[in-house]
């Protein structure tokens, strides 16, 4: 993948350049290849410097939008106020009492969970799909993208959907799109941005999805999951056609051998 930022700072730069590996090229404003760093000067007499930066996975436009929307004023109290807010309407929704050391624990676990998956989209409602292409969100909704399904369709998704519906029918959601722009197991099982680093074994994106629909995230297309999962489980991912042969996968030779969990 490729990552598009956009910076602002609050001072005149007055000197800049890069250094590819070891070597530094003073003064320079463009530089293109592997192994690069970047710096800006700003000279002796200025104290402090502030920094706002964008991102994306789009472009450098969109970058630029999205800092524009996010951070559009240099006011680093309001900033840490808005995000507050949002938190704080996040971890809200579940009410605790008890020792304060443990309540400290159990929001600092929760926001944990929070972290992943991460949203994928710009302001503008673009993304990149499975397929390389540059998509474009309904009215909405937003693309999500980093799942280690595998370690979280245990109890990770089933919280998320149960406090979230809203935030997880858009996991869900966009876990489909993936599968519909060619992602090779349909549905992901470790999506890293906008592909499947295909680690673990099985289709743990099946229990993930059905798991969120179980505990609330239910703004999704049934009918459409259904033809994704019946994909999923027809194909031969992770001997597959072992199990629609056999009615369960035989013994794999080691070190390898996860026939039971592949089974189940």
């Amino acid at each position: 993948y490729t990552l598009y930022f956009y910076a602002e700072f609050d001072q005149p730069i007055v000197n800049q350049g890069f250094w590819r590996g070891p070597k530094k090229v003073e003064g320079a404003t463009e530089i293109a290849g592997d192994d690069l760093a970047a710096y800006v000067g700003f000279g002796t007499q200025v104290k402090s410097v502030k920094m706002r930066i964008g991102l994306s996975y789009v472009s450098e436009a969109n970058a630029r939008a999205n800092l524009a929307a996010e951070i559009p004023d240099w006011n680093l109290s309001a900033v840490r106020r808005r995000t507050e807010k949002r938190w704080n309407e996040l971890l809200g929704r579940v009410e605790l009492s008890g020792p304060r050391v443990q309540r400290r624990t159990f929001y600092t676990a929760l926001y944990h969970n929070l972290l992943q998956p991460s949203l994928f989209d710009d302001e503008t409602g673009n993304y990149i799909g499975f397929d390389g292409q540059v998509r474009k969100l309904p009215q909405g909704e937003h693309q999500y993208a980093n799942y280690s399904n595998w370690d979280t369709y245990h109890t990770t998704i089933q919280l998320q959907a149960l406090l979230y519906p809203e935030i997880a029918s858009d996991f869900v959601n966009s876990l489909m799109r993936d599968a519909e722009q060619g992602a090779p197991r349909g549905l992901p099982n470790w999506g890293y941005f906008n592909h499947d680093a295909g680690i673990m074994n099985g289709y743990s994106g099946i229990p993930y999805v059905v798991n969120a629909w179980a505990f609330g995230a239910q703004r999704i297309d049934l009918d459409k999951l259904r033809r994704i999962a019946v994909h999923c489980a027809d194909s031969n991912y992770d001997h597959g056609a072992e199990y629609i042969k056999y009615g369960y996968v035989p013994s794999l030779k080691s070190p390898w051998n996860f026939s039971v969990s592949m089974t189940l």
